[in-house]
């Protein structure tokens, strides 16, 4: 993933990659990294896809032009399907690691010409911010008392810390090499910007029962508790989709299981 190009959506404009051939396949990352995080997953699905990897709006090498809050998943929404319709111009399979799921979501339900085929979800954090438990929720209340204070990297830190916690008590972020650490440092602002916006409230439960497209689920068996209920709320919500764990892996086995999650991938997608 070297030749970054931009795309002119409606408002902004958005960097992205693209590999390989076949099939269209759109990988969305979540908080906390840009499209970066996707390299080695996209380079396996490369040989049997055409992959098209985005930063998102206000990520990586993309723009900043985010509205506020309130308006802040609607928004990321429209950058998606509009790169969709901009640049892939077809029906096509879309992955949502973390929030990038609850993003892909929104946009489907705007979709009205059907280009988003079907939603690959990696532990989405569906309504976490308003069912976390007691040890999250008061993370989330030091994370925002060092952005307060000014210490933002640190109240980052701290978020992707709560996130990355194995059931086995390793952390993936304490893994982290020292390209994926610089990478997660130059996403900070829009880290912390994200937070602030909720983890699916707006959406409408009723509608999204009643989208038409293949919706499946990946999760990770080792990621945390509070993430797990939260796939676990978004899954109820479509009981004919499939479901596949990865056994050895939490919520950051997109870069630390890539030839599993890629295969599960190939496995589900339609």
């Amino acid at each position: 993933m070297t030749d970054c190009k931009q795309v002119l959506t409606g408002r902004t404009k958005l960097s992205f990659y693209k590999m390989g051939q076949g099939r269209p396949i759109l990988l969305i990352h979540g908080n906390g990294f840009d499209g970066l995080v996707w390299k080695k997953v996209a380079s396996l699905l490369s040989r049997d896809f055409t992959v098209y990897v985005i930063d998102r709006n206000g990520f990586g090498r993309s723009e900043s032009k985010n509205s506020d809050t309130k308006l802040y998943a609607q928004s990321q929404a429209t950058d998606i399907l509009e790169f969709i319709k901009a640049e892939i111009d077809e029906p096509t399979i879309t992955v949502g690691w973390s929030s990038g799921t609850l993003f892909l979501l929104q946009a489907a339900l705007a979709d009205e010409e059907k280009y988003i085929k079907q939603i690959i979800s990696f532990d989405a954090p569906f309504l976490v911010s308003s069912n976390a438990d007691f040890n999250a929720v008061g993370q989330f209340i030091k994370i925002i008392f060092l952005q307060i204070f000014g210490r933002k990297l640190r109240a980052a830190e701290k978020f992707m810390k709560l996130v990355l916690k194995m059931s086995d008590d390793s952390n993936s972020f304490d893994n982290l090499d020292s390209v994926m650490k610089l990478n997660f440092e130059n996403n900070v602002e829009a880290t912390l910007n994200e937070i602030k916006t909720g983890t699916g409230e707006d959406l409408d439960k009723k509608k999204l029962r009643k989208l038409d497209m293949k919706i499946d689920f990946i999760a990770g068996r080792l990621s945390p508790n509070f993430i797990k209920k939260a796939n676990n709320r978004l899954a109820e919500l479509f009981p004919n989709g499939r479901w596949r764990q990865i056994d050895n892996g939490g919520h950051f086995s997109l870069y630390e299981q890539p030839e599993s999650f890629a295969e599960i991938v190939r496995q589900l997608a339609e």
